[in-house]
């Protein structure tokens, strides 16, 4: 039997600095999903059109309440921000995020979707909705979409962690590791890229440099 990749160790993604302004709060969110170990964005209100104050008001509640992880709130409240504001790409993010931690993958899909036919160059929400398709085990669709936000940004190590641990679910080892290594370059110390590419490599039969990356994971892990 192949070894899974799976989520063993806490996500390693870093909290973006939190600004007081409510027009500018950052945050960065992470999700847990039937294929584990994936990363999710809640992508920042950065203003709002009309100086909309409810709908401002209605994001920052949704905000806090997917902190607290109460999803059917989180939900409620974005969807109060997008009648307020329909062009908001951040609330339909952030509410295809509460979807895909209630497993609702398809609203998940629509939500990312729209997202992205706001603002075509988010390459978070690319990533996110290939989360989601990961999730419907669409994984085709999935490495599309993270292929995208890599193309769109170069950078985002998150993606090519994603497109790995999709690229191991097909069973091609040596791209998972491709990807792996790519987001283990962008973000030295992740933990979770060191565990899927020590899967890969045993996947491959490499047992000497599965157990380092093991070894190496566990270390990380254990320094968090």
């Amino acid at each position: 039997m192949a070894a899974d990749f799976d989520n063993r160790f806490p996500n390693s993604v870093e909290n973006s600095n939190e600004k007081k302004s409510i027009l500018s709060t950052i945050g960065v969110w992470t999700g847990s999903l039937p294929w584990n170990g994936l990363v999710f964005f809640v992508i920042a209100l950065m203003g709002c059109k009309g100086g909309n104050a409810l709908a401002i008001t209605s994001f920052n509640q949704g905000v806090e309440n997917s902190k607290l992880k109460q999803n059917d709130k989180t939900i409620a409240d974005y969807t109060r921000a997008i009648e307020l504001d329909p062009k908001s790409a951040e609330a339909y993010n952030n509410r295809g995020n509460a979807y895909g931690e209630l497993n609702q993958f398809d609203k998940a899909i629509t939500d990312y979707t729209k997202a992205i036919e706001l603002v075509p160059k988010s390459a978070k929400a690319y990533n996110n909705r290939g989360i989601a398709y990961g999730g419907l085990e669409q994984f085709d669709k999935a490495i599309l979409d993270f292929t995208k936000a890599i193309e769109l940004d170069p950078k985002l190590a998150d993606a090519y962690f994603n497109r790995g641990n999709a690229y191991g679910k097909l069973n091609q080892y040596d791209k998972a590791i491709t990807d792996c290594t790519k987001a283990i370059e962008l973000e030295p110390k992740s933990a979770l890229a060191y565990f899927n590419r020590g899967h890969a490599y045993l996947n491959m039969g490499k047992k000497k440099e599965a157990e380092a990356d093991f070894a190496k994971a566990k270390m990380l892990d254990e320094g968090n």
